[in-house]
């Protein structure tokens, strides 16, 4: 008993435990009371409610059985489910911003086609609809990927391609965008174990099991990065600069800023009609993106696609 009670006051006087006891305290008070709310409110909301990418660890995530029909793809997928939802439920197109950025970039539905497909087969199927606005092809790969590693593999795959999800050079490095980025904080057991993994891969995986702080790293690090923007009046990133600069003029905010993530937009205030767009505008933005075509990227984003089919054959 003394002996214990001589290692307790050691303990209690060593830098080193009371330091890591702080941490672990910490790391639990962040997880009970998540900061990020009180210190960025504007800018957390966006980024929870605006993120293209938001519905994807949700997906993971759900308990439940896979869906029947994977929709992959990106806005040319994402809109018309969408619009077609909006139809059967009598709602009227709008064309604001809360509900361009919230309602139809997080919308993880295909009501209207999972009706169609139950009535036509008749039993009931279960549709999740995983297209984000500016997918690339390498990034439709990723999130297929993922959702088998995580045991939700769907009976049908349904992939919609366009030319510019080969060619868009705004998302040339495919490991940089906001879907792999945050598909690389999901790692299930036995993807872990099946790669192999490195010593650093180990730690990485072992830190985000155990430390909540660590695992949302990336929402601290979103959070400061549009905190900057806003301060120095700055697009957050190359495709919300081409968002300000293109046909689909994005509103300022009181204090000059054009940054996407931030803006406070409020579903109160529908728009039924389209907005004017800027012809010669949308042309500038058009050649940028996709001119002269980079013919890297396309053989790179035709092997993914190559490899989707293969894996969806496999599976």
């Amino acid at each position: 008993m003394r002996a214990f009670s001589h290692a307790l006051s050691r303990l209690s006087t060593s830098a080193s435990a009371l330091t890591l006891l702080f941490l672990l305290i910490f790391d639990a008070a962040s997880s009970a009371f998540n900061p990020l709310p009180v210190l960025f409110p504007h800018i957390y909301r966006d980024l929870k409610g605006m993120s293209m990418v938001a519905k994807l660890p949700e997906f993971l995530n759900a308990p439940g059985s896979p869906p029947d029909v994977l929709m992959l793809g990106s806005s040319m997928i994402l809109f018309p489910a969408v619009r077609c939802d909006d139809a059967i439920a009598g709602r009227k197109d709008r064309y604001d911003p809360w509900y361009f950025n919230i309602h139809i970039l997080g919308y993880s539905r295909a009501d209207y086609l999972q009706n169609l497909l139950s009535k036509e087969l008749h039993r009931q199927l279960s549709v999740a609809n995983l297209g984000i606005a500016a997918a690339m092809v390498s990034d439709s790969y990723a999130i297929f990927q993922k959702t088998l590693s995580f045991g939700k593999k769907p009976r049908v795959l349904v992939l919609a391609v366009a030319p510019r999800d080969f060619l868009d050079r705004d998302h040339r490095q495919a490991e940089k965008t906001a879907t792999f980025q945050i598909l690389a904080d999901f790692t299930s057991f036995s993807e872990f174990l099946t790669e192999k993994p490195r010593f650093e891969d180990t730690v990485d995986f072992l830190a985000k099991a155990t430390s909540h702080l660590y695992k949302i790293k990336d929402q601290y690090r979103a959070c400061l990065v549009s905190q900057t923007a806003d301060i120095l009046d700055r697009p957050i990133n190359l495709y919300s600069a081409a968002r300000a600069m293109g046909a689909c003029r994005i509103p300022k905010r009181q204090s000059g800023t054009r940054n996407l993530q931030s803006i406070t937009w409020t579903p109160d205030k529908p728009l039924f009609e389209r907005p004017p767009s800027d012809p010669s505008a949308a042309l500038q933005v058009y050649r940028r993106q996709y001119l002269p075509v980079d013919s890297t990227l396309f053989e790179k984003q035709a092997s993914c696609l190559r490899q989707i089919l293969s894996l969806a054959n496999r599976e």
